[in-house]
C-alpha cells in the first residue's frame, strides 16, 4: 500500500472493500475510451484546497486533448468561481465528500443526501468518470454514476467496481503527475507546460486587492506573505516569530519591505505572534482574518510567500510567488506546490515520513520539530535574494 494514504484508515477500508467485493460488481468496458467522441466528464473532486489547485493540470489536460468536452465536478471546491472563469470547469454540483463519505457511520447519517446528490448528478449521462485517488470511498459512490467508462487507481484492488482501473504502484511520485498519468493511461496527451497549475483571480477578487492596496498604503511595497498556521498542529512549523524576527534582520533596504500574516481558523495565537514579531522589528505588517474567497484572492498580492505544508504554497504557487515551504511529516516530494516561479522546500528526513497520521505516533514530532529557526531563515532568504537576481 502506497505511503500518501493514512494507514488508520487502510485498515478499516480493507475490511470494507472484502465485503463489498460480495455484492458490487462493475461491467468492464468493451471498448478503449475515446477521447474525440467523449462530450460528457465528471470529476469527484472531494479536495482541500491544495488539492484543488493539484489538480489543475487534470483539467487543463482534458482542455487541450478535445476543447469541446463538457466538464463537471461533483466536490466542495473554494476555487470554483476561478475555475470556471478559467473556463477549466463548466459546472459545479456542491457535495462535501471528504466529510460525508468519510466512514460508513457517516454514510448512513447522510443517506438522503447522498441519495439526492447521485440522483442530481444522473440527470445526464457521461461518458467519463474519474476519481483521481484511488480512494475506495469514493470508488464507490462513483459505482453508482451513470457512465460509460469509470476511471481510478486500483490502490485496494478496487478494480471491480471500475470500467478502467490503473495500477496505483507504476504511476510517478508528484500527486500532480499521479492525476496526470491517470489520463494518460486513457489516452490523453500530455506536455510539461500543463503539469504546472495556473490560478487567476476573479474580477471581484482584483477589485477588493486594489481597495486593499490603497487603503493601506501598499502600492510600491515588496510584499512579503506568511501563512503560519496549517490544517494539523504537526504541519505547523512552531519558530515562526523568531525565524521571521531573523529574515528581518538580514533584509537589506528594509522599508522596501511590508508583510502581510494570513490566518485561518483556528490560528489565532500563531498569527498574532508572528504579527507581533514583525511589528517589535519595526516593519509594517497586517493581519488578514478574512473570509475564505478574499483570502484566496489576497494571496495573489504577495511578491512573496512563506507558509507550512498547506492550501497557501499552492495558491501562492498557482498564482506564479515564489514560495518557501516548510514540511513535517507529508513527503515534500510528492505533494510540494508547483508554479512559474520557484518552490523552496524546508524539510527533514526522518525514517517514519511519509505520515498521514494527524498525530504523532513516536510522541516526538521530529519532522517538524527538528526544522531550526537558522534552517528557515537561511532558505527564506536564499527564496528572497535568488527571485530579486531572477526579476532583474
Amino acid at each position: 500500500m502506497n505511503g500518501n494514504f493514512n494507514k488508520n484508515n487502510i485498515k478499516y477500508l480493507s475490511i470494507i472493500n472484502r465485503f463489498l467485493k460480495l455484492f458490487v460488481k462493475e461491467k468492464k468496458a468493451s471498448k478503449n475510451i475515446d477521447i474525440l467522441k467523449i462530450n460528457n466528464v465528471i470529476i469527484l473532486g472531494f479536495n482541500l484546497i491544495g488539492d484543488d489547485v493539484m489538480t489543475i493540470p487534470m483539467y487543463r489536460t482534458i482542455r487541450y486533448n478535445n476543447p469541446y468536452i463538457r466538464i463537471t465536478v461533483v466536490g466542495n471546491s473554494l476555487l470554483k468561481k476561478q475555475l470556471v472563469k478559467q473556463n477549466l470547469v463548466d459546472s459545479f454540483i456542491e457535495f462535501d465528500g471528504i466529510k460525508i463519505l468519510s466512514n460508513p457511520v457517516s454514510w448512513i447519517k447522510n443517506i438522503k443526501l447522498i441519495i439526492r446528490t447521485i440522483v442530481e448528478v444522473n440527470y445526464i449521462n457521461y461518458d467519463l468518470a474519474i476519481e483521481p485517488r484511488g480512494d475506495i470511498r469514493y470508488i464507490f459512490f462513483m459505482h453508482f454514476i451513470k457512465s460509460t467508462h469509470k476511471l481510478s487507481y486500483d490502490v485496494m484492488s478496487a478494480e471491480y467496481m471500475l470500467t478502467d482501473s490503473v495500477e496505483y504502484d507504476k504511476s510517478p511520485d508528484h500527486e500532480i503527475d499521479r492525476r496526470l498519468y491517470l489520463l494518460e493511461s486513457a489516452g490523453f496527451l500530455s506536455t510539461n507546460d500543463l503539469r504546472r497549475p495556473i490560478l487567476k483571480t476573479t474580477d471581484e477578487q482584483k477589485e477588493n486587492n486594489k481597495a486593499f492596496l490603497k487603503s493601506n498604503q501598499l502600492y510600491g511595497k515588496t510584499i512579503i506573505g506568511i501563512h503560519p498556521g496549517a490544517s494539523k498542529r504537526i504541519k505547523q512549523f512552531r519558530e515562526y516569530p523568531k525565524m521571521i524576527s531573523e529574515v528581518i534582520e538580514r533584509l537589506p533596504n528594509k522599508e522596501k519591505y511590508s508583510f502581510l500574516v494570513f490566518c485561518g481558523p483556528k490560528e489565532e495565537e500563531i498569527a498574532a505572534e508572528v504579527n507581533e514579531s514583525i511589528s517589535k522589528e519595526g516593519m509594517p505588517t497586517i493581519l488578514c482574518n478574512d473570509n475564505l474567497d478574499t483570502y484566496i484572492g489576497r494571496i495573489a498580492l504577495c511578491d512573496y510567500m512563506i507558509c507550512n505544508d498547506s492550501g497557501a504554497g499552492h495558491l501562492a504557487a498557482a498564482y506564479g510567488i515564489p514560495t518557501t515551504v516548510f514540511f513535517g511529516p507529508v513527503d515534500d516530494k510528492a505533494f510540494s506546490p508547483r508554479g512559474a516561479a520557484s518552490v523552496y522546500i524546508v524539510a527533514q528526513d526522518v525514517p517514519c515520513k511519509p505520515c498521514h497520521l494527524p498525530y504523532c505516533e513516536l510522541g516526538t514530532e521530529e519532522c517538524i520539530k527538528s526544522i531550526t529557526v537558522d534552517e528557515g531563515a537561511e532558505m527564506v532568504m536564499r527564496m528572497l535574494l535568488e527571485s530579486r537576481k531572477e526579476d532583474n
